[in-house]
């Protein structure tokens, strides 16, 4: 039995456990430092700021020679995270004297010390040595930008305005970016200088409508009607940016106006249905494209609009609407790329009607005109499953011969071996379908789903991944890479974690640095960022099942147990395995905290607020907690797999789908379709792609975590 130690924080009970760290490159020499400075080192990690001040203090006063930058430094560091700007400012300016390797730190934070204490001389100047001797600090960005705001804040127009020309010149695509131009163009409208505003505001308002910084943009445009003018393909450019970035319902709301005014305007009419098609709102698609799809003069514009109210017809449930609008694409438009997405889709709505046969021809007709189409692959996937499910096992495996034969990098490499070996199994070649499995096993290393069926039909035992460190360290003297690591022997993960991400993006190819580089990321939680780097490093062994001390260096930053102690006690209250929790959260939001999807779902495990809303209801919680916060989120959407997990019976399949499509649609999916009893086949027939492809990472990436951490 394991023991729980749970700590109470209001009305959520969490278990607390010690997570054990990475053992990581500290570069640093520590044969020498005082036990003092070690001990403070370690507060700070475990216990924050506040906690190490009080060890820094105890350290003999002065500190020896070989670590007074050091203590000087980290000092200054917490004195200013503790809102002690007047004690930090003087520290940290003898650290930017001192400690060459972190002088722009340093600096930086000195320069926000004499900002908190309100000395804009002394916060300037910093700024100012900062970006005239570290030009290149990661740090510069932000010094650059935060110039320029001290400038407006004592009100040196001149100077702000200089400077924010400047950073924008510099740094264009900055996320502060948005913030600046809107400074810069307010800034200039008070200078009496509209000629300069108006092209930076009606740039935010019109290429960057999803920023918040655009809503101020607009009102300062429109009280100067007189020195802008948004013309019609200004409003067309708005509006594109706002499907771009998924704001489908202000899209409609700027182009519907557009298009009365403007009905011959084919791209306005296309881009109104394509925005109405991401909102669900089928009929509305299909009537507004109806014009384009009727026009005697084919164009591009044309074929995208029959593609798009073809799909809408089938995702509405007219299949026969859907087939007629489809097939005018061949017919019409015979050299486009869209033919052949076209005749995928007339094949699926025909496996929509249960009319195999036609649907087998549509997909031999994509490959017979299309050959060198990217659905190739998938066309021949679908004619293997359909002879399959008809019961012509040759010929099926005849196409999945085709398939790995003709795309050999193709994504369904992993499905398509599985089932090859199945099928040989069932045409009793088993020294043929064993040959295939271990195929797969060598070759698609990459798909755990499918990895773990192949050996479960091989009676293998489960394979217990090992985790060490065998990869040489990296002995780097790059300034760059010393930097993160004395920030990453000093503790401060979030800093380390942003230098050594920089290192990664710059270096793909320096396993070692990219082990650091997960490590740094992994203590600082940016586990999206981790997951990332470790999964383009182990891509190859991976996929070849190689190199086995490369993959073991990167299990757990490929797989980490993150808010562990918050997962192993909601999972234990709901009595879930915590490593199937934690599957579901990795795939759901790949841990990251403020999670948004475009449905609205929030968190770690991607709850919709209603759902939440529900459940907290059914636990008698009166309000609804914060879905942004880890706790609660975990409590909430564990107790939400948990019903549903109960709700049907313990089946996985049907728990995780449910998850994903909502309990309701997999309910009808059981009443209306008939499933298959195997539930590999049930998995492979699920309707919904998205839910399809879910299901199989959940349980891939919980096959994952059980074989590298063992059963909790």
């Amino acid at each position: 039995m394991r023991k729980r130690a749970t700590v109470r924080a209001g009305r959520w009970k969490v278990c607390l456990v010690l997570i054990g760290f990475f053992p990581g490159p500290v570069h640093a020499s520590t044969a020498d430092l005082p036990p003092g400075f070690s001990q403070a080192l370690m507060t700070l990690e475990a216990n924050g700021c506040p906690a190490a001040l009080g060890a820094l203090q105890a350290i003999p006063q002065p500190p020896p020679d070989a670590i007074r930058h050091r203590v000087s430094f980290i000092t200054g560091f917490c004195l200013l995270k503790t809102q002690q700007p007047a004690e930090a400012l003087a520290l940290l300016e003898q650290a930017a004297a001192e400690y060459d390797l972190l002088a722009d730190y340093a600096t930086f934070y000195a320069a926000k010390a004499a900002h908190a204490l309100q000395d804009p001389d002394k916060s300037t100047a910093l700024l100012s040595r900062l970006l005239a001797r570290y030009p290149n600090s990661r740090l510069a960005e932000e010094a650059h930008f935060q110039l320029g705001m001290t400038y407006l804040e004592i009100q040196q127009p001149e100077d702000a305005r200089r400077t924010l020309l400047a950073f924008l010149d510099r740094y264009p695509a900055s996320p502060l970016a948005s913030q600046a131009s809107l400074l810069l163009g307010k800034l200039l409208l008070t200078l009496e200088r509209p000629q300069e505003a108006v092209p930076l505001l009606k740039r935010l308002y019109i290429s960057f409508p999803a920023d918040p910084m655009a809503v101020e943009a607009e009102r300062l445009l429109l009280a100067n009607p007189d020195l802008v003018t948004i013309t019609a393909e200004d409003r067309l450019l708005r509006a594109r940016a706002l499907f771009q970035a998924d704001r489908y319902r202000d899209a409609v709301a700027a182009l519907t106006p557009l298009l009365k005014g403007h009905p011959e305007n084919g791209e306005v009419r296309l881009l109104l249905g394509r925005s109405q098609f991401a909102l669900k709102e089928y009929a509305q698609a299909i009537t507004t494209l109806h014009p384009l799809t009727e026009s005697t003069e084919p164009s591009a514009l044309q074929a995208e609009a029959l593609l798009l109210v073809g799909r809408a017809f089938f995702r509405s449930g007219d299949t026969f609407q859907a087939i007629a609008t489809l097939e005018r694409i061949p017919a019409l438009f015979p050299g486009s790329h869209l033919a052949a997405d076209a005749l995928h889709l007339i094949g699926l709505n025909y496996e929509e009607r249960r009319e195999e046969d036609p649907a087998l021809e549509a997909y031999a007709r994509l490959l017979r005109l299309y050959p060198n189409e990217n659905l190739g692959d998938t066309a021949r996937w679908q004619r293997a499953w359909l002879l399959y499910r008809q019961g012509k096992l040759p010929p099926a495996v005849h196409e999945l011969s085709h398939l790995l034969e003709k795309y050999p990098q193709s994504p369904l490499k992993a499905q398509a071996l599985y089932w090859r070996g199945r099928m040989l199994e069932e045409l009793g070649d088993k020294t043929l379908a064993t040959k295939t499995y271990h195929r797969l096993l060598k070759e698609a290393g990459d798909d755990p789903y499918y990895l773990q069926a192949a050996r479960q039909r091989l009676a293998l035992k489960p394979a217990r991944l090992s985790v060490n460190s065998l990869l040489p360290p990296d002995n780097s003297a790059s300034p760059v890479v010393a930097k993160a690591r004395e920030l990453s022997f000093l503790r401060l993960w979030d800093e380390a974690a942003h230098e050594y991400w920089e290192i990664a993006r710059a270096h793909p190819r320096e396993l070692p640095l990219q082990r650091e580089a997960c490590e740094a990321l992994s203590r600082a939680s940016q586990f999206e960022r981790c997951i990332s780097l470790a999964r383009r490093a182990a891509r190859g062994p991976l996929k070849t099942a190689g190199q086995d001390g490369v993959l073991s260096s990167f299990w757990t930053f490929l797989y980490p147990r993150a808010f562990w102690a918050w997962v192993d006690h909601y999972a234990g209250e709901s009595r879930l395995d915590p490593y199937l929790v934690i599957a579901v959260i990795r795939e759901e939001s790949a841990f990251a905290p403020k999670a948004l999807s475009r449905a609205g779902a929030r968190g770690l495990m991607q709850l919709l607020p209603a759902t939440a809303a529900q459940v907290a209801k059914e636990n008698n919680l009166r309000n609804l907690p914060d879905l942004d916060t880890p706790a609660p989120n975990i409590a909430l959407g564990t107790r939400y797999l948990a019903k549903l997990h109960e709700e049907f019976g313990g089946n996985l399949v049907l728990t995780l789908a449910s998850y994903n499509a909502g309990p309701h649609v997999v309910r009808r999916w059981l009443d209306t379709l008939q499933p298959s009893q195997d539930p590999e086949i049930f998995i492979e027939e699920i309707p919904y792609p998205e839910t399809r492809r879910y299901v199989k990472r959940v349980l891939g990436s919980y096959d994952r975590y059980r074989t590298l951490y063992g059963r909790p």
